[in-house]
């Protein structure tokens, strides 16, 4: 059984926007869960210069009524692990704060650890005399249990080397798409 459900509201720019979700359910009134998460720094990070860094992501981000985008529990050492089994739509955002500005910006996130080899994505590597920003995003399986994603990013300059902090900076997100163990269903598409 599918229902639909739809909800109107804002963007930060104020533009309006629908979100439909369809929403499984068992039949016996078990309905999907539904989770997300935005963490980001708190503080803006120092780095050494073209060294692949794990960002220290330690909030949790709260829009301006106290809503959280997500729980604390599924933040652990700057590493998203969530209690809910399924396949997860992560982004991931690095941005320099440099002096003088970095002249290449990365990101890449990991499952399960840097030592593991668990590159998933190796974002935008920007280079140039501004570079600014890079963005990384995937698809990807956790467990619910043991699975892990982090964020790393890499900036070089030839002065201060440093990650900026706050929510519209760097950050790392995750969307709970579909809580099965193998792909191929529509269930928990959103539009």
């Amino acid at each position: 059984v599918v229902n639909t459900e739809s909800a109107t509201g804002t963007v930060a720019d104020d533009s309006p926007v629908t979100l439909i979700l369809d929403v499984a359910s068992s039949g016996s009134g078990e309905v999907q869960e539904v989770l997300v998460m935005n963490a980001h720094l708190s503080a803006s990070q120092d780095v050494e210069p073209g060294v692949w860094t794990k960002l220290n992501l330690d909030t949790i981000r709260v829009d301006g009524e106290g809503k959280k985008y997500g729980n604390d529990s599924d933040l652990v050492d700057g590493k998203f692990k969530p209690s809910v089994a399924g396949w997860y739509q992560v982004n991931g955002s690095v941005s320099q704060y440099c002096s003088p500005v970095s002249t290449n910006t990365g990101s890449v996130i990991y499952k399960n650890g840097y030592e593991d080899g668990g590159r998933i994505a190796m974002g935008s590597s920007v280079s140039g005399t501004t570079s600014s920003t890079s963005h990384v995003g995937a698809i990807v399986y956790l467990d619910g249990d043991e699975d892990y994603i982090e964020l790393f990013g890499s900036v070089s300059s030839t002065g201060t080397n440093r990650i900026h902090g706050s929510s519209p900076y760097t950050y790392l997100t995750a969307h709970l798409i579909a809580n099965q163990s193998s792909g191929g269903s529509d269930v928990g598409t959103t539009t």
